[in-house]
């Protein structure tokens, strides 16, 4: 997380229609059928949801032996890609362009410091964080050790029972000079 711009919350109101019980149980294929309904069938939803305005990130891509991409190839989909990416719904697309870049290192903390060699500047306006916030998860070659883990219920089983399993979300927070004189006295004593 570069930079963890502004927390704006949504308030969304949805109309939908009541699923019936039993013998009367109905399933709506898509939202025109939901619609059709007559109006005393129809009830509003009210929710809130919420965005992160500005933020800026780095992600990291670990191949693994079975990938059936290259690395290569999502990084040129990525500088030029068929739909415009969004960030969780189609309303909030990227406001920049992302920067793709394929390096070779032994973990994702040695990654991160070439890989923030290259990055341009940060648009004015926009903060970089003097803290480096990482996040991952199982299996990820991290190269330093957790400061937190976090048990989230969000990795998706069953999509038609909405079903999901858990996943360990592991975490950790320094200031950025750590890592960039870290990984540079690693590679100088090597």
């Amino acid at each position: 997380m570069d930079s963890p711009g502004i927390l704006i919350r949504d308030y969304h109101t949805t109309q939908v229609p009541a699923s019936g019980t039993e013998r009367n149980k109905k399933s709506f294929t898509i939202r025109r059928d939901e619609l059709a309904e007559p109006d005393e069938n129809i009830s509003t939803i009210l929710s809130t949801r919420d965005y992160r305005c500005d933020a800026i990130t780095t992600v990291c891509i670990e191949a693994t032996a079975h990938a059936p991409y290259l690395l290569s190839d999502v990084a040129l989909k990525l500088r030029s890609p068929s739909f415009v990416l969004y960030l969780g719904r189609k309303s909030c697309p990227l406001c920049l362009p992302l920067f793709p870049f394929v390096v070779s290192a032994d973990n994702a903390k040695g990654a991160y410091f070439k890989f923030d060699k290259q990055v341009p500047a940060f648009p004015s306006g926009i903060s970089n964080s003097p803290l480096v916030r990482i996040f991952w998860e199982e299996g990820i070659t991290m190269g330093i050790p957790p400061y937190m883990s976090t048990l989230r219920r969000d990795d998706p089983g069953s999509r038609s029972r909405w079903h999901f399993h858990n996943r360990t979300e592991y975490s950790a927070e320094f200031p950025k000079n750590e890592v960039i004189s870290d990984v540079h006295e690693q590679s100088t004593t090597s």
